[in-house]
């Protein structure tokens, strides 16, 4: 004698929708996980667009804080252009450089640090960013040690603290 396994009705139902819903939420998973994809795409900043120089000055400083050596000119002109997280330098008439760069803050201070394109291993140049409108960015460096001349003179300074001031074009 055979008998028929039977299951209760509200089983057989849940096992249905199941059924029939198990592959919506595999698509929709899938979904899910391709979309985080452009979550990793760094967002516009204030940043993006074109930038030119407009003055560029450099102070020599000696190990006691004095100053003494102070330029200012906008020679070469540096043309900066931002896109997400690409930044595309032009000094004067040289070739461009196209650089990845990121920003963080440090002490309170924020940096933007550059590694060009086509430099393996290069730590890349960070700059402090003293200013930034939607008109203006001021970037700054400082470096332990420095080289000007001076009435034909080669001198050496204990800093050098670079200041470039950029227009939005």
């Amino acid at each position: 004698m055979h008998q028929d396994l039977q299951l209760p009705k509200h089983l057989i139902l849940f096992y249905m929708k199941l059924l029939f819903k198990a592959p919506a939420f595999f698509l929709l998973s899938i979904l899910l996980l391709t979309s985080c994809e452009k979550d990793n795409e760094p967002e516009p900043t204030i940043l993006e667009g074109k930038w030119i120089s407009v003055e560029q000055k450099s102070v020599y400083y000696d190990e006691g804080g004095n100053v003494l050596y102070e330029v200012s000119n906008n020679d070469p002109v540096i043309k900066l252009e931002y896109n997400r997280n690409k930044m595309i330098e032009q000094a004067g008439t040289s070739s461009s450089v196209t650089s990845t760069f990121s920003i963080t803050q440090e002490n309170g201070k924020d940096y933007i640090t550059y590694t060009p394109d086509n430099a393996q291993g290069f730590p890349g140049a960070k700059m402090q960013l003293i200013e930034v409108t939607d008109s203006q960015l001021i970037l700054q460096t400082v470096t332990p040690f420095g080289l000007y001349e001076e009435n034909g003179e080669a001198r050496e300074a204990d800093k050098l603290v670079k200041t470039i001031v950029y227009d939005k074009l």
